[in-house]
């Protein structure tokens, strides 16, 4: 989650509570996080909103927001700030050097027509806006296979895989594919090394398991356990 130590609001640091409901929008930005946490008092002078801190960084953000009827908000939000523009707002509010920030725009491998942005600012930090890495890869710094995909530059297309006479998996540069073993089925090992390598190279576990017809309870962490410690997964 995002550090919130240089945030100041008139009673010194924020507390709990607070810190948790902007943790709640960082994870899921969406209408109703958002008015929770638009009013919140982010910046290091004690005064700055986040509201403020977004427009500052983002100049095309609304500066209106919801209209209400009798004390009760009748409109949504015009527009919600994404991660990457509330994680720079954030940072601008409480003093930090801003950041350049790449992005790019990669195919989602379950939704047809939805694109996911991933994004890699100048330290190296890389982030996606999908469900995968906000829930379960970012708070231990993992990658996502839209973050791998643009790590190995295949994000307008991925190379297919082909299975030849290789003995372990590859990928060649020259013909663009993905080169894996004609049998591994038998081979509990060479099928793990095969499963671990797509992963790598920007198929998702969905894919994997419907290329490879591997049981749903062989997870990446099973299987890398079985690797490194030759268990067996179940």
């Amino acid at each position: 989650m995002p550090n919130y130590s240089k945030s100041r609001n008139l009673f010194g640091e924020l507390s709990d509570d607070i810190k948790a409901r902007l943790d709640r929008f960082f994870t899921t930005p969406n209408d109703e996080t958002w008015d929770d946490v638009h009013g919140i008092i982010i910046g290091a002078d004690g005064w700055t909103t986040f509201w403020q801190a977004v427009v500052a960084i983002d100049h095309t953000f609304p500066k209106k927001g919801p209209t209400y009827m009798n004390m009760i908000r009748s409109t949504r939000w015009p527009k919600v700030p994404d991660f990457l523009t509330a994680i720079r707002a954030l940072r601008w509010a409480q003093g930090q050097k801003e950041l350049s920030i790449r992005t790019w725009r990669v195919p989602s491998s379950s939704i047809s027509g939805k694109y996911w942005t991933v994004a890699r600012d100048e330290e190296g930090q890389w982030t996606c806006e999908c469900p995968h890495w906000f829930n379960r890869m970012r708070d231990v710094g993992g990658e996502c296979h839209h973050i791998k995909r643009v790590r190995h530059g295949f994000v307008s297309r991925r190379p297919p895989i082909i299975q030849c006479e290789v003995d372990s998996p590859q990928f060649d540069k020259k013909k663009f594919e993905l080169q894996v073993p004609l049998a591994t089925v038998d081979d509990m090992k060479a099928e793990a090394a095969v499963i671990m390598f797509l992963l790598e190279y920007g198929y998702s576990m969905m894919e994997v398991r419907e290329l490879r017809h591997i049981p749903k309870v062989w997870t990446q962490e099973k299987i890398n356990t079985f690797l490194s410690e030759r268990v067996s997964p179940p």
